[in-house]
């Protein structure tokens, strides 16, 4: 029977370590509980188990959980484990005191026992988190405070965990889709500059006597590789001075509205874009809104989560027509930006006095959308890069070879 190193808590905020045999996780966790006991952590003993069990994820994902750069797996991870010991009836203290005690990474410790010592100074748990040096966002702080409203601050953690590890998963989808197309477009690139520095040159002694007489293919061909072999440092500095530009303009409240109104207009990105930030947008306001926060401040908040500028403002402009009456679909509709059936369904939600529910329904559609079509653009992609490098690679030796049979065509 495999067997499992693990952690627990008991209700006292004591911590347990230890090892078990268990048939599955099922029945690790029922031997924990039965103990008296929460289970924070379980890793199989290698040899004893094929797939690791992983209850906490925080030391696999404890890696820069400070200075201004949080990485969202430490937050995600922080806040599942302090939901979980929340709900199992610790107090705020005890679920600190246990989540420095099992928690490996030092600089996770700091910040706990920064947000610890502000909450025993009397300050709430959402201010605590607003004091400290994390990247919790307003979105999460205003959740957090929320919770702290109604009562039900281990609820409305998981409310933050759940919306977290949803939009985690759309990144993480989005992200391996283009690892592929990536790795080969720099491959792509990589080929083409060889050929044109290293190869070519190699055939430019057959052509030196030749003058106009080179056919003109030829001829554009050893021009471009005596730029590129002549000038490659040039190149590089010139790409990196552009890329170095482009992110200056994209961080400029002049320069990224453009940008991002460019790429809501280009084809196929521009609807792609529209679905990630319309899924985005509906499972912050649906979370906020379940969560017990008023319709305008929850808009006010959740526009914060959308990272297209045209389509913030076409929110801030729906906060105005919401405050003289009007449904934030008939104010989404006029945009233009926002797909028309996550409208009509938000419409339906006003309508039926079910908004937030209708809401997370919209996320969960588009979450699939932004699957389906990112697939299918990698799929188009992937081809679509193989035949223009064949093709540059093609175009090289035609025109070399053009070359070469215009110099056995010369008079002797």
């Amino acid at each position: 029977m495999p067997l499992f190193n693990y952690k627990a808590v008991s209700t006292a905020g004591e911590v347990f370590e230890g090892t078990l045999d268990a048939g599955s996780e099922a029945e690790l966790i029922k031997k924990i509980q039965s103990m008296g006991r929460i289970l924070i952590n379980a890793d199989p003993i290698q040899g004893t188990l094929s797939s690791p069990l992983k209850i906490s994820k925080g030391k696999k994902k404890s890696r820069k959980f400070g200075r201004r750069s949080v990485d969202q797996g430490v937050i995600l991870s922080f806040t599942e484990s302090l939901a979980t010991l929340l709900n199992a009836g610790l107090t705020l203290d005890k679920a600190f005191h246990v989540i420095t005690q099992v928690e490996d990474n030092e600089q996770v410790k700091e910040i706990v026992l920064k947000i610890q010592k502000d909450v025993r100074e009397g300050k709430s748990l959402s201010a605590a988190l607003g004091d400290s040096n994390q990247k919790f966002n307003t979105f999460y702080i205003k959740m957090v405070q929320a919770a702290e409203a109604s009562g039900k601050l281990a609820s409305g953690l998981y409310q933050v965990f759940e919306y977290m590890k949803r939009s985690q998963a759309l990144k993480d989808k989005i992200i391996s889709a283009l690892i592929y197309p990536a790795i080969l477009l720099f491959v792509c690139l990589i080929s083409l500059s060889v050929i044109m520095a290293y190869v070519v040159p190699q055939f430019e002694p057959l052509f030196q006597d030749m003058g106009d007489a080179l056919p003109s293919s030829t001829q554009i061909i050893l021009s471009i590789s005596g730029f590129v072999k002549g000038y490659w440092q040039h190149i590089l500095i010139g790409i990196v001075l552009g890329g170095l530009l482009i992110k200056n303009q994209l961080a400029s409240d002049s320069g990224k509205p453009l940008w991002d109104r460019l790429a809501l207009n280009m084809p196929l990105v521009g609807s792609l874009i529209q679905r990630i930030e319309t899924a985005r947008f509906c499972r912050s306001l649906g979370t906020l809104l379940q969560s017990g926060v008023p319709l305008l401040k929850s808009i006010a908040y959740a526009k914060e989560t959308v990272g297209n500028t045209v389509m913030e403002r076409d929110l801030e402009n729906a906060q105005e027509m919401l405050k003289k009456g009007d449904r934030i679909s008939d104010a989404l509709i006029a945009s233009g930006h926002y797909p028309s059936m996550a409208l009509q369904m938000i419409k339906v939600g006003e309508e039926s006095g079910e908004l937030p529910e209708m809401l997370m329904k919209v996320a969960e559609k588009y979450d699939q959308e932004v699957s389906i079509q990112t697939q299918r653009m990698m799929t188009l992609l992937e081809p679509l890069m193989i035949i223009t490098l064949g093709v540059a690679i093609a175009a090289i030796i035609i025109s070399i070879l053009v070359g070469i049979v215009s110099v056995n065509d010369l008079p002797m």
